[in-house]
C-alpha cells in the first residue's frame, strides 16, 4: 500500500543518502553526475568578451603553407602577430605554447624583439613530472618529482611574465584548475598571471598598500618587466607570490572593499579597480584550485584564425579590425574537427563525436572566470 511504498522511497533516499556521503564516492559521483546535470540544464552561456582566442589550427597551416606541427612554425611570424595585436590594442598577449627549445636563431631574435615592444606577452612553462624509485623502501615504493621546464633564456627574458597550466588528460574529466601550484613553489598559474596583468592598475594599488615603490607611468621598452613586475627588477610572478604571503592571512581585506572572499562579483555589481581588487584578493586567501565555469562547447569563446591575424600584418593601409583593443588575447592550438584534434582535455562540453576542449580554451575560460567572478 501507500505506506509500503512510502517506507521503501524513504529507505531508498537514506541509503543513497549514506552513499554519497562517504569520500571519495561522494565527490566522484557530484563531479561525474551532479556537475554534468547542471551544466546540461544551464546551457551554454554568452562568452565574455574580454577574452579571445587565436587558434593556430591545420586550416591556417594549409592557407599558410606552414607543416602541420606547430613547434616547427618559423618564430618570426609568432613575433609579426604579437606586433599586429599589440598595434590594435590587446591588452595582455598570453601564448599557451611551449618554447623550451631554440631554433632559427634570426627567427628567435625576431619573436623576442617583438614580444619587448609589446611589454603585455606572457608566455607558458610546463611541469615534467618523473617517478624516482626510492632506495631502501619496499620493492615498487616511488617518488614523484615535478620539475619546471622553462622557455629558452632569449624568449623568457623578453616576456613580462611566466606561468604553467598544468591539466589532467583523459580518462580523467576536467573540472577544476589550479590558480597556485604549490608542487612547483607555489607559482601562479597562466590564467592567474593573465588577470594580474589585465587588472593591473588593482594590482599596483596592491603593491602600494604593501609598502612597494609605485611602477613608472611610462617605462621604456628594456624596463617594463621590471615596471609590471615590482621594485628591484623583480619579475611578475614573484611580485605575485609575496603579494599573496602579504594579503593570504590578513584578517581585513583592502580598505575600500568589503571583508572576505569574493562571491560573485558579477552579478553583485562591482566592475572595474573595486572589482578586480575583490577578485585578486580572492585569489590571495581563497583555495589553490577552482571548479571551471564552462560557457559552452568548443568554438564557444570568440575565435580568430591564426592565418587571419598574420594576413592582416599584410594589409597596405592596415583597415581590418581584430576586435581585440582593451582584450586578453590567448594563442594556441584549437581545432573545431576531432580528427585533426591534438591538444583536447574530456571536459563535460566534450561532444559525442569525441571534439574536446582545448588546452588554450580551457586557459582562456579560467581566465575568463576570475574577470567574471563566476568559479
Amino acid at each position: 500500500g501507500p505506506r509500503l511504498q512510502g517506507l521503501c522511497f524513504g529507505l531508498a533516499v537514506g541509503l543513497v543518502g549514506v552513499l554519497v556521503s562517504l569520500p571519495p564516492i561522494a565527490v566522484e559521483i557530484e563531479e561525474r553526475f551532479g556537475l554534468a546535470y547542471l551544466f546540461r540544464r544551464r546551457g551554454p552561456l554568452p562568452p565574455p568578451p574580454e577574452v579571445v582566442i587565436v587558434s593556430i589550427d591545420r586550416e591556417s597551416a594549409r592557407i599558410l603553407g606552414l607543416p602541420p606541427q606547430p613547434e616547427k612554425w618559423p618564430r618570426r611570424l609568432h613575433g609579426q602577430v604579437v606586433d599586429e595585436l599589440k598595434r590594435q590594442g590587446a591588452a595582455v598577449i598570453a601564448f599557451d605554447m611551449i618554447f623550451d627549445e631554440p631554433r632559427d636563431p634570426v627567427d628567435d631574435t625576431r619573436f623576442a624583439a617583438a614580444m619587448a615592444r609589446a611589454g603585455n606577452v606572457v608566455l607558458c612553462e610546463y611541469l615534467d613530472r618523473e617517478r624516482l624509485s626510492v632506495s631502501g623502501s619496499r620493492q615498487g615504493a616511488y617518488a614523484t618529482v615535478e620539475k619546471l621546464v622553462r622557455p629558452i633564456p632569449l624568449l623568457a627574458e623578453a616576456a613580462v611574465g611566466m606561468g604553467p597550466f598544468p591539466l589532467p588528460k583523459v580518462p580523467v574529466r576536467v573540472s577544476q584548475y589550479w590558480t597556485f601550484k604549490t608542487g612547483a613553489g607555489d607559482l601562479p598559474t597562466l590564467p592567474v598571471v593573465v588577470y594580474h596583468l589585465f587588472a593591473r592598475d588593482a594590482f599596483d594599488q596592491f603593491g602600494d598598500l604593501n609598502g612597494e615603490a609605485a611602477a613608472s607611468e611610462n617605462p621604456s621598452p628594456g624596463r617594463r618587466v621590471a615596471a609590471v613586475g615590482g621594485p628591484r627588477g623583480e619579475r611578475i610572478e614573484q611580485r605575485i607570490k609575496s603579494l599573496r604571503r602579504r594579503w593570504s592571512g590578513a584578517a581585513t581585506a583592502v580598505p575600500g572593499t568589503p571583508a572576505g572572499r569574493l562571491a560573485h562579483r558579477k552579478s553583485a555589481g562591482l566592475a572595474g579597480a573595486e572589482g578586480h581588487r575583490e577578485a585578486l584578493l580572492d585569489l590571495y586567501q581563497g583555495p589553490d584550485s577552482r571548479h571551471l565555469n564552462f560557457y559552452g562547447p568548443p568554438g564557444t569563446l570568440n575565435t580568430i584564425a591564426y592565418h587571419t591575424v598574420l594576413s592582416t600584418t599584410l594589409e597596405s593601409p592596415p583597415v581590418r579590425d581584430l576586435g581585440v583593443a582593451g582584450k586578453a588575447v590567448f594563442i594556441g592550438q584549437s581545432e573545431n574537427l576531432r580528427l585533426e584534434q591534438v591538444d583536447g582535455f574530456y571536459t563535460v562540453y566534450s561532444s559525442e563525436d569525441g571534439l574536446d576542449l582545448s588546452g588554450v580554451e580551457i586557459a582562456a575560460s579560467a581566465f575568463a572566470n576570475l574577470i567574471e567572478g563566476n568559479a
